[in-house]
């Protein structure tokens, strides 16, 4: 089965690997306008990495693409090669390795990455260490993919790849967006603060919504002087 069977299995069966907070199977699938873009971008000779496992991991390693996926559910991977088996997708280009993406990335071994899916844990600040870390095998002109953006923990690491001259936004979907390395990803997260233009263009750290909070704060003190002196 193709990659692009296998895009038309996932949405006619929609598999539940995953479960949710009450033990009940789950599925939590990806947009399919991502699903589609990761089998655009990957395929044999590729080597990808992606925090978190479901059917993107089922669309990389149908590409033929070398693919790690990191999570810390035990039931994931066996449901993930089930399926796979069913579907006769080849899975011998594959590994998951289990564990929480924060102790598993930083002694991580791979060969430089094509492509990096930011879509595991989106508690702060994991998906930012999911970023610092898996960036770091990222090669030039590798793409550096963060799902989510509806949740600030994701948000927060778009907007600074969105506001660093090191990367360059190719794709702006809904909830995810894209970005190109313009440089290796071992130098790129080696920058001091300095060189990196959206943290010197936020100054003392306030954000854009911070700054005009407090700038509504201020605003309602000067009235509530005022109101006051004219009493």
């Amino acid at each position: 089965m193709d990659v692009h069977e296998v895009l038309a299995a996932l949405e006619r069966e929609r598999p539940a690997f995953h479960r949710d907070g009450a033990g009940r199977d789950a599925s939590w699938p990806v947009s399919p306008a991502l699903l589609e873009l990761l089998a655009a971008a990957a395929g044999p000779g590729s080597t990808t990495l992606e925090t978190g496992a479901g059917w993107s991991t089922v669309v990389l390693v149908a590409t033929g693409a070398r693919h790690t996926s990191i999570s810390p559910a035990e039931h994931e991977p066996q449901r993930i090669e089930d399926w796979c088996a069913v579907h006769e997708v080849a899975t011998d280009q594959w590994r998951h390795l289990l564990g929480g993406s924060a102790d598993v990335l930083p002694r991580v071994e791979t060969q430089p990455l094509d492509l990096l899916l930011i879509d595991g844990a989106h508690a702060f600040p994991l998906p930012a260490i999911d970023w610092y870390y898996g960036t770091r095998h990222l090669r030039e002109g590798g793409l550096v993919i963060v799902d989510d953006l509806q949740l600030w923990p994701c948000r927060i690491v778009a907007e600074f790849l969105l506001g660093d001259d090191g990367w360059e936004r190719t794709v702006a979907g809904d909830r995810f967006a894209v970005f190109r390395a313009l440089g290796p990803g071992s130098q790129l997260t080696a920058r001091w603060w300095g060189q990196q233009p959206y943290v010197v263009e936020q100054g003392d750290g306030v954000t854009a919504v911070a700054r005009a909070v407090r700038a509504l704060r201020a605003r309602v003190r000067l009235r509530s002087r005022l109101h006051l002196d004219h009493r």
